[in-house]
């Protein structure tokens, strides 16, 4: 990911947690026990819905988060561009291959 985004994400993340300190916790909550207890998905599995997600909603923010969080868990280049051009039938190809060329640019940016 691009180090400004990951700095500015960051950033905005902190800036949440310190003057919504209550709904933070309850969003981290929410989101470990979503992950964690709510069925048998694995993390990798879990991840790479997430990019479809992101995909979907056209955020590319959202994007760079979740390339960045499957790599983290163990999902392949090739693992994650599946994600993604199987969303072509479901959100719309215009939307897939944006997430593509993001994608792709990811790529380039870590030597992959």
């Amino acid at each position: 990911m691009v180090q400004w985004i990951m700095d500015a994400q960051k950033a905005n993340w902190n800036y949440f947690t310190q003057t919504y300190p209550e709904a933070a916790a309850a969003h981290q909550s929410f989101s470990k026990a979503l992950h964690e207890t709510a069925g048998p998905l694995d993390e990798r599995t879990r991840a790479l819905i997430k990019i479809g997600v992101a995909v979907g909603v056209q955020v590319e923010l959202a994007l760079h988060s979740h390339f960045d969080r499957a790599m983290k868990v163990g999902c392949s280049p090739a693992e994650i561009e599946h994600a993604i051009v199987i969303t072509a039938t479901t959100v719309g190809f215009p939307r897939m291959m944006d997430a593509l060329r993001v994608w792709r640019d990811e790529r380039a940016h870590r030597g992959l």
